[in-house]
């Protein structure tokens, strides 16, 4: 127990750090044709550390992509499939589950993260999403439980107000966040290897 007081202590720190960034470090909706903003460059190494699924079909890339999900949104839904249907341009795609919409979105976020393969267990989800995706998990270990907790408060800190919200960096190796489904266009600039 005194080990988990001291990463949540040590966590909520680096929430406190992000969350108390300057306003040009915080996401913000951006009209079309805007720039997206821009975050601390530290924010990439705290989201590889984190808990997150790789999607099933992307390989380790050195352009990392983070998406933080819920198993019960329909937008991230269609990103998944948006994401799958560009073959994800050479990005590796991590989602940071969280269960956020729905009473049966943490238990379902559960479900993924506890499987035996959390990819497959993600990509049955989101094929399955027409017909209510995979089922919720009947129980919540406390690590998974922590991971859930841990993801929202991060998604939060970045100023991610809903899912599906996007984490990655452009060409010049700026980390950027973007939320909503993207474009065509524009995720293809995302999912680009800088």
């Amino acid at each position: 127990m005194k080990y988990k007081l001291s990463a949540l202590v040590l966590y909520v720190g680096i929430l406190v750090g992000l969350s108390s960034a300057p306003a040009s470090m915080q996401a913000a909706e951006t009209p079309s044709g805007d720039d997206p903003p821009k975050l601390s460059p530290g924010v990439m190494r705290r989201l590889e550390r984190a808990t997150w699924v790789r999607d099933i079909h992307t390989k380790q890339s050195k352009h990392a992509v983070y998406v933080f999900s819920d198993p019960e949104c329909s937008y991230c839904n269609r990103l998944w499939k948006n994401i799958e249907a560009s073959h994800a341009n050479g990005a590796e795609v991590r989602y940071l589950l969280v269960g956020v919409i729905t009473p049966e979105s943490r238990p379902k976020a559960a479900a993924i993260l506890q499987a035996s393969n959390p990819s497959d267990a993600l990509a049955k989800n989101e094929k399955d999403f027409a017909r209510g995706g995979v089922a919720p998990a009947s129980s919540i270990t406390d690590a998974t439980s922590e991971t859930l907790s841990l993801n929202a408060s991060l998604m939060e800190a970045l100023g991610i107000p809903a899912t599906p919200g996007i984490v990655y960096e452009d060409a010049k190796g700026d980390a950027h966040v973007f939320y909503g489904v993207p474009t065509a266009d524009e995720l293809q600039q995302i999912l680009k290897p800088k």
